[in-house]
């Protein structure tokens, strides 16, 4: 599903997203798929925001053992090995010019390296300046003894357990086109601006039950 999503994303920006799933992967492992989704929707995202037109980036998810491993390889900007260490550090990127050329904080990646760790998993981080980065976790998913699926009730539809306005305030182009699918998924209806201004213009004219602003932007943060 993620792979169909960021496919289109990265062909509306000139890149070429590759996903391979080994076949061997049995369909009945057990994961907490919203974390696991948090953390793909994160990495992919950030590998098609530092990646340039007419590059390639990698998706791949395989089985060692008991466990699940998940890869991410992009052939973006890269980073040297001074600041692959310091990029675990919570508001951190590789320098000053990444948050006004490609936005965002860097805090995306520790929250996703937390979340992993949480499910019993490492995340782990190679890049090469100016070739690309990977980035790879495992995870030990269960397997149920049996594959049979038990008689649930169905869950009620999202719209009707999320009915909410949202106003996102996002100057990057992928993250906008991520953000409005999610909240589409939850039933949410979303409006998008820009910048922080036409957000603070956009809540005088409407009424919003939420909003969610990136903190740099041009014209206002979201600060």
């Amino acid at each position: 599903r993620a792979a169909a999503v960021y496919s289109e994303l990265a062909t509306r920006k000139g890149l070429l997203l590759e996903h391979r799933v080994d076949p061997a992967i049995s369909p009945a492992h057990h994961a907490d798929g919203l974390r696991l989704t948090q953390i793909i929707n994160n990495l992919l995202s950030n590998a098609l925001k530092y990646s340039p037109v007419e590059k390639s980036v990698h998706f791949e998810l395989d089985q060692n053992d008991v466990r699940v491993v998940l890869k991410i390889s992009d052939e973006g900007i890269g980073m040297s090995e001074q600041q692959v260490a310091q990029m675990f550090q919570p508001f951190t990127q590789a320098d000053s010019s990444t948050t006004r050329n490609f936005g965002g904080t860097g805090l995306g990646l520790v929250i996703c390296k937390h979340l992993v760790e949480l499910m019993g998993g490492d995340l782990h981080l190679e890049s090469t300046l100016g070739k690309g980065t990977s980035l790879w976790f495992d995870l030990p998913f269960g397997i149920p003894a049996t594959t049979a699926a038990p008689a649930v009730k169905a869950p009620q539809s999202a719209a009707a357990t999320f009915p909410v306005r949202v106003l996102v305030a996002e100057d990057n182009a992928v993250n906008k086109e991520v953000i409005r699918a999610m909240l589409q998924r939850l039933g949410a209806t979303s409006t998008i601006v820009e910048n922080g201004q036409l957000a603070v213009e956009a809540a005088r004219q409407a009424t919003f039950d939420l909003i969610l602003m990136d903190c740099q932007m041009p014209v206002l943060d979201g600060y």
